[in-house]
């Protein structure tokens, strides 16, 4: 992150990055923030991240392994787009040049397309948006809540408390809930 942010400053003068959480590289991290001075702040960890992806022209991640990254779905719920290394479940949240941009675990690359979406306005709003609608969609309380109810009757057909879940008629919501010996689905 420390070498991508170097370069895109070279490249980019006026762009800010905002580095929240801390790590095993803090130390480090730190030292390259107090070269870079106020190209580069330190927030730490922070419970209010939604203020800081407010604020975000898009969000960079370097991870070289990461498992499902929760970063990237908040970013992308809130219409930023981000440029991150194509590493673990990241291509599940972001779709390379429709709500993000995704590279290998090269720092060159990754300052590139940093520049190229400060550069290009239109191209990220248009990522953004793009993000924002394809998150809700496959993160969003909806889905959350259409997938606990598919789990809740397949376990419940496994376990023989309803007959044939298929036949049943889905709910839409609470107010449709359905009735069964008593005990209300």
């Amino acid at each position: 992150m420390v070498d991508v942010a170097r370069q895109v400053i070279a490249a980019v003068p006026k762009t800010r990055f905002v580095v929240c959480g801390a790590g095993d590289l803090e130390p480090e991290v730190s030292s390259a923030a107090n070269e870079l001075g106020g190209s580069m702040s330190l927030l730490g960890w922070r419970a209010d991240v939604e203020t800081i992806y407010a604020a975000a022209d898009l969000l960079l991640l370097t991870s070289d392994n990461e498992g499902m990254p929760v970063s990237l779905i908040e970013a992308a719920l809130a219409g930023v787009p981000a440029v991150s290394t194509d590493v673990g479940s990241v291509a599940e949240v972001v779709q390379h040049n429709l709500t993000g941009i995704l590279t290998q675990c090269d720092a060159g690359d990754l300052a590139r397309s940093v520049v190229r979406l400060l550069r290009d306005n239109a191209l990220r709003l248009r990522l953004g948006a793009a993000a924002a609608v394809w998150s809700r969609q496959q993160f969003g309380l909806e889905r959350l809540v259409r997938d606990v109810q598919h789990l809740y009757e397949a376990i419940a057909l496994e376990q023989g408390w309803w007959p044939d879940a298929r036949k049943m008629p889905r709910s839409s919501g609470p107010q449709h809930a359905q009735t069964l010996d008593g005990a209300t689905l």
